[in-house]
């Protein structure tokens, strides 16, 4: 059984609280997530008891007409997968999906009225992993995102004192944003480091719990 990445990214609440990131087109969301997952799995891949690099990645095609006004009928070429999620806005407002209709066979997307404007379709997989991932697995790979997050310049003062899980105080000047922001990458190093030990004592698929060696160091 398949593990969705979608499934890690429910597991981390900065994404879930980040307001930011929810400002991206649902394309652009989970291809950010994607690159901070990527840096994720190799910091875990050589413990872990599971193939992490057995995976189907993120992947997307783009496609743009002209709508004018006419037309109700637009056919995406070549057909993606049809496993994929749509994205679609005209004129950069998101079209609802009660506003239009897809044939993932034919890959003819039909709007419910005639579209005027630059209509943009993207046609997403989020990814997986092969493997049936267990829980421990699925939040160590979420908790060491947070890495990869708080090195990118996505976090204001406020999502790095999230991150941090402060007393909410804030930093205003740039060198203590960037002390701040190196303090938090290595708690958060610290944090997965010391989940990952856990993990190779606990989670051995032969249930020796470290006794022929004792835990991993990392």
């Amino acid at each position: 059984m398949a593990t969705s990445f979608d499934s890690i990214y429910a597991l981390n609440q900065n994404i879930q609280n980040n307001i930011k990131l929810k400002s991206y087109t649902d394309n652009i969301y989970y291809q950010k997530l994607y690159y901070w997952l990527i840096n994720s799995i190799g910091f875990f891949s050589s413990k872990c008891y599971k193939n992490l690099n057995n995976k189907t990645d993120f992947s997307q095609e783009l496609f743009e007409f002209e709508g004018d006004g006419i037309q109700t009928q637009f056919t995406l070429t070549p057909t993606p997968p049809s496993n994929n999620e749509l994205y679609i806005d005209v004129d950069d407002n998101e079209v609802s999906k009660t506003e239009y209709s897809y044939d993932s066979v034919s890959g003819v997307v039909t709007f419910n009225t005639p579209p005027t404007g630059c209509i943009y379709v993207a046609s997403y997989f989020i990814g997986e992993f092969s493997e049936d991932l267990s829980i421990n697995e699925m939040v160590i790979l979420a908790q060491a995102m947070n890495i990869g997050m708080v090195e990118s310049s996505l976090f204001s003062d406020i999502n790095l004192d999230q991150v941090a899980y402060s007393d909410g105080a804030s930093f205003h000047s740039q060198g203590n944003h960037n002390k701040a922001t190196n303090t938090i990458k290595v708690d958060h190093v610290k944090m997965v480091k010391v989940m990952i030990n856990e993990y190779t004592y606990t989670d051995s698929p032969n249930n020796l719990k470290g006794l022929s060696g004792g835990t991993h160091d990392v």
